[in-house]
This record gives C-alpha cells, structure tokens and sequence, in this order.
C-alpha cells in the first residue's frame, strides 16, 4: 500500500514517477532475470479495495488478505497472528496464497472478501 500512497501522491505534484509494479518488476528482475511479480492486496475491506488497487496499478490480483481486526490485535501485542488467531480469516488467506505459491491452487486467493 506504500507505493500505491507514494504514486498517487506523486501523480498529485505532477512528479514523473514510474507506475509500482513496474519499478517492482525491474528491480526483482536485476536480481533474477526470470523472476516474476505479484500483487497481494492486503487489509482490504472489500471487492471495491481489491478492484481500486488492481486497476492503478494494472496487475491482476494474486492474493488477498483480507482487514481482520485480529492481525490488528496481534500487530498490538506484538505477536504473529498466527499465533494469536491461527483460525482467523486473515491466517487463512494467507495460508491459500502460501498454497497458491506452492503450487497447490489455482484461482486467486480471496478468502472472506465478498465480490
């Protein structure tokens, strides 16, 4: 969410700036030229989130995970949610992407993010 806020703070000063995932996609590549990049939205409370944040940024959307007060408490008690609320939904979107990434699912993962 730092480089969507610092883009369109700097598309509001009317600076150049080169759109996020692009300065991302170049930078992962200088370390693996076959590398690739992927969006995870993250504390979104909703489909509108999602779609905002896709389209600025022109990228499709790998994963979600989704605003839980849980990963609020824990970020306060300063401990992992996984921890603190391992059954939460926070804990399980992340768990689907972890699975996306290895392979194991297919589509996008939304998970508690109503469209």
């Amino acid at each position: 969410m730092d480089a969507v806020r610092d883009a369109l703070h700097a598309r509001r000063r009317g600076d150049v700036a080169v759109p996020a995932h692009r300065a991302a996609d170049q930078a992962a590549r200088k370390r693996d030229p076959d590398a690739r990049v992927s969006l995870v939205v993250s504390k979104a409370a909703g489909a509108a989130d999602i779609d905002r944040i896709s389209g600025f940024l022109g990228m499709a959307v790998f994963g979600v995970v989704p605003l839980d007060e849980d990963v609020t408490i824990a970020e306060r008690l300063g401990v992992p949610v996984f921890e603190h609320a391992p059954d939460s939904v926070a804990v399980a979107a992340i768990t689907r992407i972890a699975e996306r990434l290895d392979g194991e699912e297919q589509e996008p993962a939304r998970a508690g993010i109503t469209p």
